[in-house]
């Protein structure tokens, strides 16, 4: 490795291939932000008065607990999608519908986009649901973590869009994860590069790690 991708190696991590997935990164970018908003929970009312910071404080991370929950049963339902095999499908309808009757009982309002995903997988047989992008996508949209990130990349690889996929573990890279977690993600971009057949660039990836 060079000198000078060593240095940047060391400076910023993985600045080398970030910079040449500048147009991926802006793109995935915007796609996250208009998700995010397609895909956010909030209440039916607005809390007023002279508690409202500290109500608004707790109907926030409730509403993240709920977004949490639901962002789990959509990386299930990506991760049946992407192994074409139905597991438990009758205990996972059970827990969308209890995880929904929560929202509900605390008075939670789901986006129209949400609904509707929600809807087909609630009716429809999994062959009948989204593919397993999209819904790697809700998943990251309520739960940005690297769980999401990670079922997101494999799922985009399944489909064979590998540029994505990249930058979707470069950006997770590129801020700030676990020690473990950073180290799941060095490895699937390794393999991912490898896949893509860039192999200079996954060596050089897995000597910056």
């Amino acid at each position: 490795m060079s000198a000078a991708i060593r240095q940047e190696c060391a400076l910023a991590g993985l600045e080398p291939l970030l910079v040449g997935l500048g147009s991926e990164r802006a793109a995935l970018a915007e796609q996250r932000s208009r998700l995010r908003a397609a895909f956010a929970l909030s209440f039916d009312g607005l809390v007023v008065g002279v508690a409202q910071p500290r109500l608004a404080r707790a109907q926030r991370e409730l509403a993240r607990l709920h977004a949490q929950e639901l962002a789990e049963l959509f990386r299930r339902a990506a991760r049946m999608r992407i192994s074409d095999r139905v597991e438990a499908l009758g205990a996972w309808r059970i827990a969308l519908s209890e995880a929904l009757d929560a929202c509900v009982a605390d008075g939670m309002c789901a986006g129209t986009r949400l609904r509707e995903l929600l809807t087909v997988c609630c009716v429809r047989e999994p062959r009948e649901w989204p593919g397993a992008v999209e819904l790697a996508e809700a998943a990251l949209a309520l739960d940005p973590n690297c769980a999401s990130r990670v079922l997101l990349a494999r799922a985009l690889g399944h489909a064979l869009r590998w540029d994505e996929a990249i930058a979707v573990l470069a950006n997770a890279l590129s801020s700030r994860v676990a020690p473990s977690a950073r180290a799941e993600l060095v490895r699937r971009l390794v393999a991912l590069l490898e896949r893509d057949g860039r192999s200079r660039e996954a060596l050089e990836l897995s000597q910056c790690a």
